[in-house]
């Protein structure tokens, strides 16, 4: 009965992860799974699900490799698995650029989606990354089809999100074919929809400024760009954020300043600052975070810019000033 219950708590656990990371709170999703974890060995069937948790935590968070080793091993079982890890595997080559394999993996996954008889795209969401694989790869008729797959159920549906996946698909489409009205005002209908997920939101609109700027639009693509770079950093989704940026930099626009007070750390800055103060390598705190040992340094460079610090010692010193106590949990 009991191992029962822990089975059923995990289970509850991983959903809640799911959620979270979907509402773009990856800390507390870090935070959840590292709970979870603990008590794995309790519940191995639930192994696989929650290393696909922790993969799909690290491709949001821009840790490519670390995902990539995750879903490394026997194949999956179960089938929300099956579709987990096919699209967790398109992510990571859309990440790398290589769009033609992606596009590949996306049609494969949504041969498995129609086998399997999955109609709800929220399951897994692998339809608007499947939209993105297909239009940079060239193959606009499998954008279009899956436009229509989640037109055919968005109205079945009680959230906005298979709304937004449509709406910024067909501006995609539209921007593919080179009707910039069509394209202008689908996308700017799809940015004004209220989707209480920031991480899609800012996808869209890292699209839409990157169109923008491509037919020489700056000053509305660099407007689309910062806000979308907002998100993304305030979210710790870095990956993102160094898409966002770079488009952003090209656009030649500068990031918004924030209204935060000097010294403020986000939550997850103040764990890699806490850690290294401890006197963690750059490599323990990584591993004891469960991310690459890049994003911890761009995390330290972050914190030494913030606290006005130059070195591990400065940071532990300032660490244990009174007055930066109440900040200690990225709040202050």
């Amino acid at each position: 009965m009991a191992g029962g219950l822990i089975h059923a708590q995990v289970a509850l656990d991983i959903s809640k992860v799911d959620s979270l990371v979907r509402q773009g709170r990856l800390t507390e999703a870090r935070d959840v799974l590292d709970d979870v974890e603990r008590v794995a060995d309790v519940v191995p069937l639930m192994h696989e699900t929650i290393n696909l948790s922790r993969a799909a935590l690290a491709c949001e968070v821009g840790d490519i490799e670390p995902a990539r080793a995750l879903l490394t091993g026997p194949s999956h079982l179960m089938w929300m698995s099956r579709l987990w890890a096919a699209h967790l595997e398109a992510v990571i080559r859309l990440s790398d650029e290589d769009t033609d394999a992606a596009s590949a993996a996306y049609l494969e996954l949504e041969r498995v989606v129609d086998e399997l008889g999955v109609r709800d795209p929220c399951v897994v969401p692998w339809a608007p990354f499947a939209i993105r694989a297909h239009l940079r790869s060239g193959r606009h008729e499998a954008a279009e089809r899956v436009c229509g797959r989640i037109e055919a159920v968005t109205r079945d549906l009680p959230g906005t999100w298979p709304r937004l996946t449509a709406l910024a698909g067909r501006a995609g489409l539209a921007a593919a074919r080179g009707d910039r009205q069509s394209a202008m005002a689908l996308y700017t209908e799809a940015a004004a929809l209220p989707v209480p997920l920031p991480l899609e939101r800012a996808r869209v609109l890292l699209d839409h400024g990157s169109w923008l700027r491509r037919v020489n639009r700056p000053l509305a693509a660099r407007e689309s760009l910062a806000e979308s770079l907002e998100i993304a950093e305030r979210a710790g989704a870095l990956g993102l954020a160094t898409r966002a940026a770079a488009e952003l930099r090209v656009a030649g626009g500068r990031r918004r300043t924030r209204r935060e007070p000097r010294g403020h750390l986000t939550a997850q800055e103040a764990r890699v600052a806490s850690l290294a103060a401890q006197g963690l390598t750059n490599a323990e705190v990584a591993h004891r975070l469960s991310v690459s040992v890049k994003t911890i340094e761009t995390h330290l460079t972050r914190i030494y810019r913030k606290l006005s610090v130059r070195s591990k010692r400065e940071l532990r010193a300032r660490l244990a000033r009174p007055e930066h106590a109440d900040r200690r949990s990225g709040l202050g």
